[in-house]
């Protein structure tokens, strides 16, 4: 079976919304023929998208599509192919996917990077706040100094 034309995908984290693919545990990796005619390995996988303002605040499935495993990570790499209805049956059709799909489940992981930046963004402003209070009590105390040698 010859896949469609590839779509690539970035991995930005920015303001706005990013998108990052997994593959769907439960759903055994298959492979197919890309456009050129090579074997790769693909999997069934979830676009998870993350919405972001200053820090991550929202993570969703946006859709499921083919995508093509990265060897390296042994997950979903950034090359994927929409996955229409006619398709995903032709595949169950021949056992490449299962009759009834399971949904993703958005991990802890998925979640690591919000916290992880939410905790930075908390730190920065306790830092900044810190060292406002520091610079107003050095400049009174060396007001109170300069006070003290006048007398």
């Amino acid at each position: 079976m010859n896949l469609p034309k590839p779509i690539l995908q970035g991995f930005i984290y920015s303001m706005g919304t990013s998108e990052d693919l997994k593959c769907v545990k439960g759903v055994s990796y298959f492979k197919l023929n890309n456009e050129q005619g090579k074997e790769i390995n693909t999997c069934y996988a979830a676009m998870v998208n993350t919405e972001s303002f200053l820090i991550p605040y929202k993570l969703h499935v946006s859709k499921y599509v083919i995508a093509e495993v990265n060897a390296g990570k042994n997950d979903a790499g950034d090359q994927y192919y929409e996955l229409d209805q006619d398709w995903k049956e032709e595949l169950q059709s021949v056992q490449l996917l299962p009759a009834s799909l399971p949904k993703y489940q958005i991990g802890m992981d998925s979640y690591w990077p919000a916290i992880g930046l939410g905790l930075l963004f908390v730190g920065w402003i306790g830092f900044v706040i810190v060292q406002a209070v520091n610079s107003k009590v050095e400049s009174e105390n060396s007001l109170s100094d300069d006070q003290a040698s006048e007398k």
